[in-house]
C-alpha cells in the first residue's frame, strides 16, 4: 500500500522524496511488491524518478553478500537507475535467500539442541533433582564451615 506522504510527495512533483520513498521501500521489501506498486503509482502520476545509469559495473555473482547488498542499496542515493533497480531485482532474493537460510538452519539447530535437552530429562528423570540436593549440601557445608570460625 501506497502512503499517503508518498502519494503528497508525488503530487507536489518532489522527484528527491519520491525517490528516497522509494529506497525505503528496496530496504524493506525484498519481494519488491509494495516497491513496484509505489513506483508504478509516481509513474501513473507523471514522476519519472529514474536517472541516466552512471555506469558503474556491478560484481559477480560469486561475490554477492549481505555487505554488498548494503553497497548496491547506499549506491541509489547518488544513481537512482534502473539499471540499478534491475540487478537489486537479482541481487536482493539472493542475498537475503542464503540469509533465511542461515537462519532456518540455525532455528533447526536450536529446535535439535531443546529436543535432546529435553529427552535426556525424560530419560533419567530425578537426575536435576539430585544434582539440586547435591547443590544445597554443598552450600550447607561452605556456610557451617563459615560459622564455625
Amino acid at each position: 500500500m501506497v502512503s499517503d506522504k508518498f502519494k503528497q510527495y508525488v503530487a507536489e512533483g518532489r522527484k528527491t522524496a519520491v525517490r528516497v520513498y522509494l529506497q525505503n521501500y528496496l530496504a524493506v521489501d525484498e519481494n519488491f511488491r509494495q516497491f513496484d506498486e509505489a513506483l508504478e503509482y509516481a509513474t501513473k502520476h507523471g514522476i519519472n524518478p529514474f536517472v541516466p545509469h552512471d555506469g558503474k559495473t556491478f560484481k559477480s555473482q560469486s561475490e554477492w553478500n549481505k555487505a554488498y547488498l548494503q553497497e548496491v542499496l547506499a549506491d541509489m542515493r547518488a544513481n537512482f537507475s534502473q539499471e540499478r533497480i534491475e540487478f537489486l531485482r537479482k541481487l536482493m532474493p539472493y542475498v537475503v535467500g542464503n540469509t533465511q537460510v542461515v537462519a532456518k538452519k540455525a532455528s533447526a539447530k536450536s529446535r535439535n539442541r531443546n529436543v535432546s535437552q529435553s529427552s535426556i530429562q525424560n530419560e533419567k528423570p530425578g537426575i536435576f533433582e539430585e544434582l539440586g540436593k547435591g547443590i544445597d549440601m554443598f552450600v550447607q557445608k561452605i556456610r557451617g564451615k563459615k560459622d564455625s570460625k
